[in-house]
């Protein structure tokens, strides 16, 4: 299966507070069994990953990157909890694993108000 996502939206693809939500496409992504994502554009187009005029990556290239090398093909399942009243509406786990038994874990908050105990 395959999936498509613009990204973070026109002038915001290379804010950092932005690069938040690609990670979480991309760790939900993999938790639907998708396991081919295209990004709109390399370089070029409203959600380019590399900046066209610089040639330097923007935040969300490095997203792609690390999730692609540290992210293991194996999705974990992950069972968010919280004591807090609002709820684990704004935390999201992702965990996956590779072949040599080494498990990587990434935590994306959307909270701007409060800190969240993981």
């Amino acid at each position: 299966a395959s999936y498509h996502a613009d990204g973070g939206g026109h002038d915001f693809q290379h804010w950092y507070d932005v690069s938040p939500w690609y990670a979480n496409t991309l760790g939900r992504a993999a938790q639907q069994g998708i396991q081919l994502f295209n990004r709109q554009a390399l370089i070029g187009g409203k959600y380019e990953l590399i900046n066209h005029t610089t040639g330097e990556p923007n935040p969300d290239y490095y997203v792609a990157y690390l999730v692609h090398k540290l992210m293991g093909r194996e999705v974990q399942a992950v069972d968010v909890s919280s004591t807090t009243a609002g709820g684990t509406d704004d935390l999201r786990i992702y965990a996956h694993s590779n072949g040599n038994k080494q498990t990587t874990v990434l935590v994306v908050s959307f909270s701007m108000k409060s800190a969240t105990q993981v």
